[in-house]
């Protein structure tokens, strides 16, 4: 994947989790602690994605082959 589509895909979550989390405060479910403890973690990784250089570095289309040894 690439840095793009992995900002995409942590943005989706974090707005995910933004419009989920409350029901399951409501629920009893999760506590608010826990839930904007969540949700902060997830913030992190998105602004950590971000601040990445995009030039192709932390692409994943094609990893490398694993090696092993004789």
């Amino acid at each position: 994947m690439t840095l793009d589509e992995q900002i995409k895909s942590v943005g989706r979550e974090l707005g995910l989790r933004r419009a989920v989390y409350p029901k399951f405060i409501i629920k009893g479910t999760m506590t608010k602690s826990k839930a904007d403890h969540e949700i902060a973690c997830m913030e992190s990784v998105y602004e950590t994605l971000k601040r990445l250089p995009n030039d192709g570095t932390y692409d994943t289309e094609k990893p490398e082959p694993a090696r092993t040894e004789p």
